[in-house]
């Protein structure tokens, strides 16, 4: 299952809460591989090594948002219906 890396962690946040809330709402399951969101200010080479380190850590990703934060590390995004 592919992951989905981006910059814009506010428009994926909203799609993903929209699509959680639908699927609840239709009843149904729904599933998507991941959304990893990487911040505006660092060269897409600078964070390669991050990315890195999440996918061999073998965090649980579908269903779920990780935002890295270069304080923190990596952050799952609590769902918010």
């Amino acid at each position: 299952m592919s992951r989905f890396v981006t910059h814009n962690r506010k428009d994926y946040l909203l799609l993903h809460d929209a699509w959680r809330g639908s699927a609840a709402a239709w009843a149904i399951r729904a599933r998507h591989a991941g959304i990893l969101c990487l911040p505006h200010n660092q060269q897409p080479h600078e964070l390669f090594p991050a990315i890195d380190v999440f996918l061999r850590a073998g965090f649980p990703v579908a269903n779920a948002i990780h935002t890295y934060d270069l304080a923190a590390s990596w952050v799952r995004q609590p769902y918010q219906p």
